[in-house]
């Protein structure tokens, strides 16, 4: 068999799917993506599909309500933009859940009160409709993923198959 065949034969155990599974199950890749939607969110309060979140109770062009910022100042806490970060307990609980066709990050939208949406529905009339715009990736996010993990990670998974 010449080196075509060997090539071919090799390349037959290519599992693209599964080579993108491997990359999602390493721990680089899903700490990035969690810590690139909690730093949006927490800087900018801007949601994967643009939205500028703004509180139900929100007052004079605020994030929050006047009582919400005084309590925020007071703690320290960044009042120029919703953070969705009080204790903490809500970006600790975010994962990522391999799926048959990719992925999905997955957190605890439920505090003792109610689902966080519930401060949010004049922006979001519905929980999933607000989970997914918070705990995705927008399109920028996901072309640097694709840049800076995927792709190079990929390409070593190849050739070392192709070894």
């Amino acid at each position: 068999m010449g080196a075509f065949g060997t090539y071919a034969k090799k390349f037959q155990k290519i599992d693209v799917f599964q080579i993108f599974r491997d990359i999602t199950r390493e721990n680089d890749v899903q700490k990035w993506i969690i810590e690139v939607i909690n730093r949006r969110v927490e800087f900018t309060g801007i949601t994967s599909d643009g939205t500028k979140l703004q509180t139900d109770s929100s007052s004079g062009g605020n994030p929050y309500s006047i009582a919400t910022m005084n309590i925020k100042d007071y703690l320290g806490q960044r009042i120029s933009n919703v953070t969705l970060k009080d204790t903490g307990d809500f970006w600790d609980s975010f994962k990522i859940i391999l799926l048959d066709d990719g992925f999905r990050i997955d957190a605890d939208f439920e505090k003792k009160d109610g689902n966080i949406q519930r401060n949010f529905t004049q922006q979001y009339s519905s929980e999933k409709e607000f989970e997914d715009a918070i705990a995705s990736l927008n399109q920028d996010e996901f072309r640097i993923l694709v840049e800076q993990f995927y792709y190079p990670k990929f390409v070593k998974k190849v050739n070392a198959i192709l070894q």
